[in-house]
């Protein structure tokens, strides 16, 4: 799923969570650009975390301003990903 440049911020996320922690086929989270913050970071790392059948590999949250609770809330999910393979933080 390819959300790029849609400025999406915090709510946004919130919005996609429940697809994301109920998903049991989606492979590659593209969500550049999108202004999520900590905030939005953290709430796409939770929904990751709590779908026992997570299948994402690729994940790109390049651009979107994430700081250290950002970071903290990424690594807990990355430290039970059985499947991410790619993560882009840059910029």
């Amino acid at each position: 799923m390819d959300l790029s440049w849609n400025s999406l911020g915090p709510e946004g996320a919130k919005a996609i969570a429940p697809a994301i922690r109920d998903s049991r086929s989606l492979s590659r989270l593209l969500i550049r650009h999108n202004k999520l913050g900590d905030e939005g970071c953290i709430v796409l790392a939770d929904a990751m975390q709590q779908n026992d059948n997570c299948k994402i590999e690729e994940l790109d949250l390049q651009g979107n301003a994430i700081g250290a609770p950002g970071a903290k809330s990424l690594a807990a999910m990355m430290a039970v990903s059985r499947s991410l393979s790619s993560i882009n933080l840059s910029g």
